[in-house]
């Protein structure tokens, strides 16, 4: 259920109005738009922002002070969340995915590559030859 950004009055509440350049985030009224103001005009607009259209789960915690000006969630709709990263991050990112992956394999399916880390792999040196 959406809520207003700054106060959280839910939109069963109050009627709720979405910031008019985003359209994501939503609020109850003026006063609250403008207290958030500061947080949201980080992240309002920028480039990455989706638009209006093909975002059905949209909401508006991206301006929250826990998240302030991150919209990784608007990225991942656009298929950019890791264009924004340092490359550094980016490959730590995706070799932290590939071992949780490479963990749930063998824990839920008792499947192991041979030459895996699972797989009494004494070095990882078979993983990334060219085939």
């Amino acid at each position: 259920m959406s809520s207003c950004t700054t106060c959280s009055k839910s939109a069963s509440e109050v009627p709720l109005k979405r910031c008019a350049k985003c359209t994501l985030t939503e609020y109850c009224s003026r006063e609250c738009q403008k207290q958030d103001w500061k947080a949201h005009k980080k992240i309002c607009g920028k480039p990455g922002q989706p638009g209006a259209e093909g975002r059905p789960f949209a909401n508006s915690m991206h301006s929250q002070p826990h998240m302030e000006g991150n919209n990784s969630f608007g990225q991942l709709n656009q298929g950019s969340w890791l264009y924004s990263r340092p490359e550094k991050e980016v490959y730590k990112l995706l070799v932290d995915v590939y071992r949780l992956r490479a963990d749930d394999q063998y824990k839920f399916e008792g499947d192991a590559d041979e030459d895996g880390l699972y797989g009494g792999a004494r070095t990882p040196s078979n993983l990334f030859a060219a085939s």
